[in-house]
């Protein structure tokens, strides 16, 4: 076999000796790489209805150009993708992403190993929140200070600037990175043999460790042996519970997990059916504290969602200042895989020309539930204390109720996190995967753009809490929650001083 075999050999295995096991696969030449980081350019210049909402054109464009005067040697598809993945924290906008081509997902799911810890974020400080690797002797609960000796909180930030959100907000991407840290951190910090480890215990004892990386199936075993819990990659991530209703004398719980417009409640019935019933007991129960737990609800469509607000604005509502695209048509339809030959035809159906821009057309505003028309009170809308609960993975519709409820009800408290999803506008509605042609790195397109019709002014982040809080690791150990606790406690304080 000749040097230049033997050495493309080598580049393309697993490099199994030494500190790192690196899969450095194909090196794509460097005018690939110009070409797709042109196309990532044009596509999201034709098809993207938000991409100058926090970043200026002149500036995008600078960046693209810096971008490719650094790419001036042939590159693997995850090192491509490591060089543009921070465009996400100029696009910003939670519904759009850029994710490693699928041939390093296989990697990381067979071959590759992986940090061997679940982690969690509180406080800026990273925490064991489940031990997996080999050692037993590390408590979950341990303060994480350093990883192969970089600042474990600088790591995660780190991480936070490579992933998505909406506009600077922080709270959606910790979120996905606590839910799956293994994953993110091989996609960008890489997939060593071992690490270094420095972790402080509960108690205060401080020490370095080193402790092996281990494959996916090994993480999820003992997952599964310690801690009789499965996991699951972070876009598995969420809650499938139904809507549901607690009434505790005159306070409420209502759960909205959910705008999904095939949701249902805990007795089996279709949202609206379900708000109908739950509201109408809320009166008769004559309840004066509603709890409205909006945290985990990753979003969904207008319908449900003008169906729970109806029930707690007392006046008539309308949802949208203004929905709109920038085009009806993908150049390059081949980019989008299987759905690129019916997507064409599916945007020509629902968009029409409407100025610059193309609106809906009727037949989208009837099967979407975007709606002009005022939606009314119902006869049994809340009219009491309001408290809503909210963290980083309330996004998109969820973020557009946040903005609904701090417009129309100035004395609803917020309680929790800020909200992963933008009050104000998000880019949504028809999102599709793009692939680049030569590293394979996928790109989630998002094509219409929503303006919601609140009367405050974008600053770049989801609607805020009005009391700031969250679990600390010991309450998270404990599967304690502190949010609702605090709640609770709240609304009988406010009872004592009625």
């Amino acid at each position: 076999m000749s040097r230049m075999l033997i050495l493309l050999g080598f580049l393309y295995c697993t490099v199994l000796t030494g500190q790192t096991a690196r899969q450095l696969g194909p090196l794509i030449p460097v005018h690939k790489l110009h070409e797709d980081l042109g196309v990532l350019k044009s596509q999201l210049e034709m098809v993207h209805a938000g991409l100058y909402a926090y970043t200026s054109k002149e500036e995008m464009n600078s960046v693209f150009e810096k971008i490719k005067a650094q790419i001036n040697q042939p590159l693997t598809d995850i090192d491509f993708y490591r060089r543009v993945a921070p465009i996400q924290q100029k696009i910003r906008n939670g519904h759009s992403m850029i994710v490693p081509s699928e041939r390093w997902d296989d990697m990381k799911e067979k071959e590759l190993p992986l940090f061997p810890f679940d982690v969690y974020w509180g406080d800026e400080k990273l925490y064991v929140l489940r031990n997996l690797s080999n050692d037993e002797s590390i408590a979950p609960g341990s303060l994480i200070q350093k990883i192969n000796g970089e600042s474990a909180t600088d790591v995660f930030n780190q991480l936070i600037d490579h992933w998505t959100s909406d506009g600077y907000n922080r709270t959606y991407p910790a979120k996905h990175i606590t839910s799956d840290f293994p994953n993110f951190y091989a996609n960008i910090k890489g997939a060593p043999l071992t690490f270094e480890i420095e972790i402080e215990s509960l108690d205060g004892a401080k020490r370095t460790l080193q402790v092996k990386a281990l494959l996916t199936k090994t993480l999820n075993a003992f997952s599964i042996s310690r801690y009789d819990r499965k996991r699951v990659p972070w876009y598995l991530e969420g809650s499938e519970d139904r809507l549901s209703l607690k009434i505790l004398g005159e306070s409420a719980l209502l759960t909205v997990p959910t705008f999904d417009s095939s949701s249902k409640g805990t007795d089996g019935k279709k949202y609206h059916k379900f708000y109908e019933k739950t509201f109408r007991k809320i009166r008769m129960a004559e309840v004066k504290h509603l709890v409205l737990d909006l945290r985990g609800n990753g979003g969904g469509d207008p319908k449900p969602q003008l169906a729970l607000l109806a029930n707690l604005i007392n006046k008539p509502i309308v949802m949208y200042k203004k929905v709109y695209a920038v085009t009806n048509a993908v150049s390059q339809p081949e980019l989008y895989g299987s759905e690129g030959a019916s997507l064409n035809k599916q945007l020509g159906r629902f968009l029409e020309k409407d100025g610059a821009v193309y609106g809906l057309n009727e037949l989208a505003k009837k099967r979407f539930g975007v709606t002009w028309e005022p939606t009314m009170p119902t006869e049994d809308v809340f009219k009491g204390n309001l408290y809503v609960l909210t963290d980083g993975y309330s996004f998109s519709a969820t973020g557009e109720v946040a903005g609904m409820l701090k417009t129309h009800r100035k004395d609803a408290i917020f309680i929790g996190e800020e909200t992963g999803g933008n009050p104000t506008q998000n880019t949504s509605g028809v999102m599709v995967f793009m692939n680049l042609p030569n590293s394979k790195v996928r790109v989630m397109q998002s094509l219409i753009c929503f303006e919601t019709n609140v009367d405050f002014e974008n600053d770049g982040h989801g609607a805020k809490p009005d009391h700031p809080l969250k679990n600390t690791i010991e309450q998270e150990l404990r599967g304690e929650d502190a949010v609702l606790k605090w709640t609770m406690n709240l609304i009988r304080i406010s009872k004592k001083e009625e």
